[in-house]
């Protein structure tokens, strides 16, 4: 038996060298997460996601088929392209059932990326107001700014009334009480 060097040759057929273009890495959720809407109806913000390569930057020209998980729901479209910054959004109609409601965004060979709702009573139609009852625990007040110098400005107070199924509560009365006062030079109003 005789050993001795190979060679190998190999030829690419003449044609152009093509360097595939950068894949997809991943795919994001953007906005549109963990909202509380009216079963059956859709929500008020659209679901939208990013798609991006492995520099960050966004992926034109793909499909994002959106797929029901949980809840019963449905989607407008049902697949959307993203655009030239790698975005795509569509309308997320909850189930008819009060309960969670979970949508995934999934692009091919790529992924998913997951959303949560909320699906909240309506008013239950007929006339009967359903529930209006305040919920403290779901109500929200907020100040922007929360501390001021004296003298110096205005602060915005925002009151969101909700019922104990998240809905907003139409026409709520809200009252303030409180007292304001100089400060006596020790960081204590008086």
């Amino acid at each position: 038996m005789v050993t001795g060097p190979a060679v190998a040759v190999v030829a690419c057929g003449g044609g152009d060298l093509v360097i595939p273009p950068d894949e997809p890495r991943q795919i994001e959720v953007v906005d549109g997460n963990d909202q509380i809407g009216r079963a059956g109806l859709p929500l008020e913000e659209p679901v939208v996601v990013r798609l991006t390569d492995e520099a960050g930057v966004g992926i034109p020209g793909r499909a994002v088929a959106w797929v029901v998980f949980a809840g019963s729901g449905r989607t407008m479209p049902q697949t959307s392209m993203t655009d030239a910054e790698g975005l795509a959004s569509a309308t997320w109609i909850l189930g008819p059932s009060v309960g969670p409601n979970t949508l995934q965004a999934v692009v091919s060979e790529v992924g998913l990326a997951t959303f949560s709702a909320f699906a909240a009573a309506g008013d239950g139609g007929g006339g009967g107001g359903g529930d209006v009852a305040p919920s403290a625990t779901r109500s929200a007040i907020s100040v922007d700014p929360s501390t001021l110098e004296a003298g110096s400005g205005i602060s915005t107070i925002t009151v969101v009334v909700r019922n104990r199924s998240g809905d907003p509560v139409e026409n709520a009365s809200v009252g303030s009480s409180g007292s304001f006062g100089a400060d006596d030079g020790g960081g204590r109003g008086r």
